[in-house]
């Protein structure tokens, strides 16, 4: 049987640190390790996940990613009240972007949008299900185009045209209907890869406390090892539960002059894994890349 570290190790070669890379103007961003280009078209996030707008809420949008392609179901209703299921799919690629400059001389952020554009919707129809199903029965029919743009991990859209007469526009945000809790013990390593594309690996143990939960977020205090790592130095978490991840996290160091930021946390069952960058002051570019991945301890 493996132990916990072997179980993250492997984890670990699974999931490549990501590396940092300048874009045109010398201004480095993080980007998976796949990205060796600015140009290249890189995704940061996972949103596999289901979709909702709370204002039209009653329908929704399953989405599943492998690799850079999505298939999204739209499940909604026609003009009678009668459920209609619609599916689009296709391979990311860039819709445009942005850049957002906190300060005039150096730390811009450059926001890339991605998703899918302009893809056919399909209305399917076949058999009732029992030992008499056939596949062969089931037909697509392309009823009229779709995009699903995103904005960060955690909010997008979907704009929509069928049936030659329906036009319109969801705003999506992931469905959150059970949060996870960081809350206990664990054991974790990080990996760690400075600008110059070099990797540490550091391990060790936290607790992270009982959250504690205002109207959007849940605030969580650190103590062990990733408190005090000389390389990381997590002190507070600050995380907002969005589907099937924590979204708009920030965080805190015990250093004064010592910067991080985190773009996601992800819990599945008893594992975690954080991804970020932290950098020795906020000024200071480039920052180093990083990724924790953790296991929970027994009592």
């Amino acid at each position: 049987m493996r132990n916990w570290l072997d179980t993250i190790l492997l984890s670990a070669a699974l999931l490549a640190p990501p590396v940092l890379a300048a874009d045109k103007d010398n201004i480095s961003i993080l980007l998976p390790p796949s990205c060796s280009d600015y140009q290249e078209l890189c995704h940061q996030y996972d949103y596999q996940d289901l979709w909702w707008d709370p204002a039209q809420s009653g329908m929704g949008v399953n989405i599943d990613q492998q690799g850079d392609t999505l298939v999204a179901t739209w499940y909604h209703y026609d003009d009678n009240g009668n459920p209609v299921w619609l599916q689009a799919s296709g391979k990311m690629t860039t819709g445009g972007s942005s850049i957002m400059c906190a300060h005039a001389d150096i730390s811009c952020i450059t926001t890339i949008y991605l998703g899918v554009y302009d893809v056919p919707l399909y209305r399917t129809t076949g058999p009732t299900p029992g030992p008499n199903y056939s596949a062969t029965d089931v037909k697509a029919t392309p009823v009229g185009t779709a995009s699903i743009s995103f904005i960060g991990a955690n909010f997008g859209s979907l704009h929509y045209t069928y049936d030659n007469k329906i036009v319109g526009l969801l705003d999506l945000q992931r469905y959150t209907y059970n949060p996870p809790s960081l809350a206990g013990k664990w054991r974790f390593i990080s990996i760690i890869t400075d600008a110059n594309g070099d990797t540490s690996y550091q391990s060790g143990s936290a607790i992270f406390s009982d959250p504690i939960v205002d109207d959007y977020y849940h605030n969580y205090t650190i103590t062990g090892d990733l408190a005090t790592n000389s390389a990381i130095d997590f002190q507070t978490l600050s995380l907002h539960p969005a589907g099937s991840i924590f979204g708009d996290v920030s965080c805190k160091t015990g250093e004064a002059r010592r910067w991080c930021e985190v773009f996601e946390v992800r819990i599945i069952g008893d594992t975690f894994l954080l991804k970020g960058v932290v950098s020795s002051n906020q000024t200071i570019i480039p920052a180093s890349g990083i990724r924790i991945m953790g296991v929970r301890a027994p009592d």
